[in-house]
């Protein structure tokens, strides 16, 4: 699935402020000369970011998967979703902003798949990943191959844009990207674009089907059958034109179906015209008009301030003049080139006081208290990050000192196992054969069944026994096989030494042939061969041992395998004390020297499995 571009924020794109105080002539001013000054509130307890406004876009499709790639608390815009909505979150700690956490992603998107079986997935970025850089593509290209839905990338910061609606664009260009392309053009269809259900919305659909047409409301409410439909369409119409701007852009772009720029429609009359310019696209009768009711001056001269998303305060603002009122103030969350034509219409009703935003202001000064502890938390939390990054640091030095204490320990250790081998081969081997050749004498030369000629048969025969535990020991220290031959014939030789002992029947399986591995390796393997045998013949109650060693790829893999008794703490996930008693720790610490791994998978009454892989370079 190809990766949405990220949309240019409001700022960039439609000059966008989110913070002016003073009147509507000036401001009007300011964007038709050119670019306004730039005016962006940088901190707000209470704003909504980019992150939530393209939540609550996303929540509202039916059957859409949505994963928070971030921290438990980056999905608090789902808080209030309803129940059937298919959404997780990966819940990224300290650690994760760390070390990444695609592992993390992967589990998640499958699990929300598994319970769900939504027919595409959106993974929604937050401040948390553009911290560590996940690369969310990559994992979505993957698990959208295996799964066999889209999944898309939606990448949201909460910091690259101070105004929120940046959000409903990135969520709009994600939402395209899900639109199939349309093999034909329907005259009878039409797209109203909503980002969320209001109550006046069934009554639009109501007076838009009375056409003749059908209505296919998207991106609320609707769900792969609608998404289908949108590239079809005869035209888009929105409800809020500066929510949905986005969106209707890219099915132009990507479809090419035409956008018709209406007001919205609040109130009778705003409906009637939405209605009319519908037919006329088309080509429709126009519908009757109703016949126009006198205004109702309810308001009766108040005066009055509207503080409402923008698109909604210019319209509402419209009404409050038509029904006898004084506008005094809009307060607006933002403004930009998609609203001036609704500021000049209501240029002539009242200044451009943006009353609330005052309060705000004033508010913001009550609060500097609260704000200078945010900020010490904020400087402590850097703090206590950079102090992790140390430790981590620290404890990868120290651990790779260990490591390589431990290296030259075994080394050392092996080393001292060949000597030792040899002297006992050579110096007491000798010895005793000294021994048994002046017995061998004494024998010959004493008279028969006399009582030295007895003594002397008896310690030759102790000798004998004393030359084979020599050699048995010596073997067991380090098996000059393993010298002179390798890993296969001295694996042999050890099998050869166990079957007069027990009563197992091996089977070895080789597969290196003649090739001579890195002594370190061929050490290793064998001291892990020899402790899995081992643990069969005290442990199993095993009738067959299999051992394995063979190259896969640029591994080479050994297991030892038996069809024993299992060892019960494994499977229960209680391998602790089992570790120890079967040698488990030895082994790691061995293999991680050659940069090996080893696993242990046991079930009860069906035997155990010892893997031991090493990468070969």
């Amino acid at each position: 699935m190809t990766k949405p571009l990220q949309p240019p924020t409001r700022e960039r794109r439609l000059n966008a402020l989110s913070a002016y105080l003073g009147d509507v002539a000036a401001l009007i001013a300011e964007f038709e000369d050119g670019p306004p000054v730039t005016r962006i509130r940088t901190f707000s307890q209470v704003a909504v970011d980019d992150v939530s406004a393209a939540l609550r876009v996303l929540i509202e499709v039916d059957g859409l998967g949505i994963v928070v790639h971030g921290a438990r608390g980056c999905a608090g815009a789902l808080a209030s979703a309803r129940v059937d909505r298919p959404w997780a979150v990966t819940n990224l700690d300290q650690r994760d902003t760390i070390l990444g956490a695609d592992g993390a992603l992967a589990r998640t998107l499958r699990q929300l798949h598994h319970r769900y079986r939504p027919w595409a997935i959106m993974v929604v970025a937050t401040p948390v990943v553009a911290i560590n850089n996940d690369d969310i593509q990559s994992v979505a290209e993957e698990l959208s191959d295996e799964l066999g839905i889209p999944i898309i990338e939606l990448r949201t910061d909460g910091f690259r844009s101070r105004v929120a609606a940046t959000g409903f664009d990135v969520a709009a260009q994600a939402i395209a990207a899900l639109v199939p392309p349309g093999h034909s053009r329907r005259r009878d269809l039409v797209n109203l674009l909503a980002f969320e259900r209001g109550p006046g919305l069934a009554g639009i659909v109501q007076a838009v089907e009375s056409l003749g047409l059908e209505v296919n409301v998207f991106p609320v409410g609707a769900g792969a059958k609608e998404f289908a439909k949108a590239a079809q369409a005869a035209v888009s119409v929105a409800v809020f034109e500066d929510e949905t701007d986005a969106l209707r852009r890219e099915l132009d772009r990507l479809h090419g179906v035409p956008f018709l720029r209406l007001p919205p429609p609040i109130g009778i009359v705003a409906t009637q015209h939405l209605v009319a310019a519908i037919a006329a696209a088309t080509e429709r009768p126009a519908p009757p008009s109703a016949a126009a009711a006198a205004d109702v001056q309810i308001l009766n001269g108040r005066s009055i301030v509207v503080a409402l998303p923008p698109s909604h305060a210019f319209a509402v603002a419209e009404l409050v003049d038509r029904f006898g009122g004084e506008l005094v103030g809009l307060s607006v969350d933002w403004i930009d080139s998609l609203h001036l034509g609704g500021a000049n219409d209501y240029l002539v009703k009242g200044e451009f006081d943006a009353v609330l935003l005052e309060r705000s202001m004033r508010y913001a000064a009550r609060n500097a208290d609260a704000l200078a502890e945010l900020d010490r938390r904020l400087l402590e939390s850097r703090a206590t990050a950079r102090q992790l990054m140390e430790q981590t640091k620290r404890r990868a030095a120290a651990e790779a000192d260990v490591l390589q204490v431990l290296r030259q320990t075994m080394t050392e250790q092996e080393a001292e196992r060949q000597r030792i081998a040899r002297e006992m081969h050579d110096n007491l081997g000798q010895s005793v054969t000294l021994v048994q050749l002046g017995l061998d004498s004494i024998v010959r030369t004493a008279p028969a069944h006399s009582e030295i000629a007895d003594k002397a048969a008896s310690l030759k025969r102790i000798t004998h026994d004393m030359s084979r535990s020599l050699h048995r020991i010596a073997w067991e220290v380090r098996p000059t096989a393993l010298d002179a031959l390798g890993l296969e014939d001295a694996i042999g030789q050890l099998v050869a030494e166990w079957e007069p002992h027990c009563s197992l029947t091996f089977d070895l399986h080789f597969g290196i042939g003649d090739r001579r591995l890195p002594p370190d390796v061929e050490s290793a393997l064998y001291r892990v061969i020899q402790e899995g045998i081992t643990n069969v013949v005290r442990h199993a109650h095993a009738t067959r041992v299999g051992v394995i060693l063979e190259t896969r790829g640029s591994e080479l893999i050994c297991i030892v395998e038996d069809d024993g008794c299992g060892v019960p703490e494994v499977e229960a996930g209680a391998a602790g004390k089992s570790s120890r008693r079967l040698g488990l720790l030895g082994m790691r610490e061995r293999l991680a020297l050659v940069n090996g791994t080893v696993e242990l998978e046991s079930h009860p009454e069906k035997g155990t499995a010892l893997f031991a892989r090493v990468p070969l370079g």
